[in-house]
């Protein structure tokens, strides 16, 4: 997708504009508009667009002072001059400050057409989503202007990783945008190229640095430094790794560091990797364990079971025992229990889904421990609340969402505000409801977006964005199609013709 901004003082112009760029029926996405130049340059920090689109002459501050402001602030967006006039010396000083193209009004549709799908291939910042390289269908182009063909990539993981295709958003990690991440980078120089996008789930984001901008020496201490301050926004630990890599290599780069910064996350940990960990002491024979918590669960000793469970824990945290061999003991460790006592019929969860709700909201292998042990005694001893019921539950978390969908409602509160844990208020609403509390409230702001963009065809998709919690108009643009099935400009051109 490539976001565009416009920038036009006539509203009639603007309307028409907008229309033609819907009416090119391409993967086009406007993100805001302003009428002036004060306005743009307020607005367009929080929209990060790949194009800027506009007028020249304008009150307050005329295009050409807007892209030069644009320029100086480090602003990589396109610019585009769309007049009236066709004054040489309009042009002249145009090309001086590196605008991309120069259209005349009245915009000809095929003029407008071949100007944006040129832009389309000069944008420095492809935002682009993980899932491209994995299944091996995209490349990154980058200008010949950047120098070499060699570079840093580095694969970031905010807090636990998800794995699970039920969700994409992180039940409990906020989401960074890409420019706010580039921000916090440390910078050699003023013009170092930094090149952030999305990673497959909401918690994880890719990086790639020019070769040349970094010394190799250097880099370690440079992400340090970059983990410490992605620590103090985003209070999570934060698990990196990285490679040396070439535009023809990426994909495989990308992927190689995927599985070793998965393969090097340890619960409550910060590190910073190059390497896959050295392999573990075997860990207990899952076999008995089963069988001592089953006895246990049989006898109703729920303390025993929680002595047992944290005394397990205790022995990976010393051992360092990254999460992914964890996680795959305790999937194995609930289906053997699920088999033994014949939950299958009565209530089929998923192992897995569950395991990474629960580690979602531990900080650490201790916390992981006890709320680990409330799913066991809730689920295998029928020790549920004596509160309402499921049904119930239900609805009252339904009416919470409806009345807080302009804000970021989190697990955290929704345990303080029902009064239940994390785990029984996940486990209840996936029963009734098929899907996550999180991705559920989402959806449900989807909905409302839709409702206000029909209701209002004017209101900036910035403007719906922000008035329903999202902190990023591409991060919302990104959910919306995920929810829908297509973008929100894809939506509002349809509307408009009905």
């Amino acid at each position: 997708m490539t976001t565009i901004f416009l920038v036009e003082d006539e509203v009639y112009a603007l309307k028409v504009l907008q229309q033609k760029i819907l009416d090119l029926n391409e993967d086009y996405e406007i993100v805001g508009t302003a009428d002036n130049g004060v306005s743009a340059l307020e607005q367009l920090p929080d929209v990060s667009p790949d194009i800027v689109i506009t007028d020249i002459r304008m009150p307050d501050m005329d295009g050409l002072s807007l892209i030069e402001k644009l320029k100086n602030a480090g602003c990589t967006a396109l610019p585009v001059i769309i007049s009236g006039y066709q004054e040489f010396d309009y042009a002249q000083q145009a090309v001086r400050l590196g605008v991309a193209d120069y259209l005349l009004k009245p915009v000809d549709l095929e003029e407008l057409r071949r100007c944006l799908a040129s832009c389309k291939k000069r944008v420095k910042r492809r935002r682009k989503n993980i899932i491209s390289f994995f299944v091996g269908d995209d490349s990154l182009s980058f200008e010949a202007a950047m120098g070499q063909d060699t570079f840093f990539l580095i694969y970031i993981i905010i807090s636990n990783p998800l794995s699970t295709v039920e969700t994409m958003i992180h039940p409990n990690v906020r989401y960074i945008p890409n420019n706010e991440m580039e921000r916090l980078f440390p910078k050699r120089h003023s013009k170092q190229f930094i090149h952030c996008f999305d990673g497959f789930f909401s918690n994880e984001k890719v990086m790639i640095l020019n070769y040349s901008d970094i010394e190799a020496q250097m880099l370690d201490a440079t992400l340090q430094q970059f983990v410490r301050n992605l620590q103090e926004v985003s209070q999570e630990y934060i698990t990196v790794f990285h490679t040396v890599t070439n535009k023809q290599a990426m994909a495989a780069s990308v992927r190689q560091c995927y599985n070793g910064a998965i393969a090097n996350i340890v619960l409550g940990q910060t590190g910073v990797f190059a390497s896959l960990p050295r392999q573990n002491a075997p860990a207990e024979t899952l076999s008995d364990i089963v069988d001592l918590y089953a006895l246990l669960i049989q006898q109703k000793q729920p303390d025993l079971l929680r002595s047992n469970i944290r005394r397990l824990f205790q022995s990976w945290s010393k051992k360092q025992r990254p999460y992914i061999d964890e996680r795959n003991d305790l999937v194995f460790l609930l289906n053997s229990l699920k088999q033994k006592f014949l939950l299958k019929k009565e209530f089929d969860y998923n192992s897995l889904y569950f395991l990474e709700n629960i580690i979602s909201f531990s900080a650490n292998n201790s916390e992981f421990a006890d709320n680990f042990c409330y799913f066991l005694i809730e689920m295998f001893m029928n020790n549920e609340p004596e509160t309402k019921t499921g049904e119930d539950l239900v609805e009252t978390i339904l009416a919470y969402f409806k009345n807080n969908l302009s804000s970021n409602v989190s697990l955290q509160t929704l345990e303080e505000e029902m009064g239940l844990s994390k785990v029984y208020l996940c486990r209840v609403f996936k029963k009734y409801k098929g899907t996550s509390l999180i991705e559920y409230f989402t959806r449900l702001k989807i909905e409302k977006a839709k409702e206000l963009m029909i209701q209002f065809p004017d209101l900036s998709l910035r403007k719906v964005s922000e008035s329903l919690g999202f902190n990023d108009v591409y991060y919302f643009s990104k959910v919306f199609k995920k929810v829908t099935g297509i973008a929100p400009s894809e939506m509002r051109a349809c509307e408009q013709r009905l």
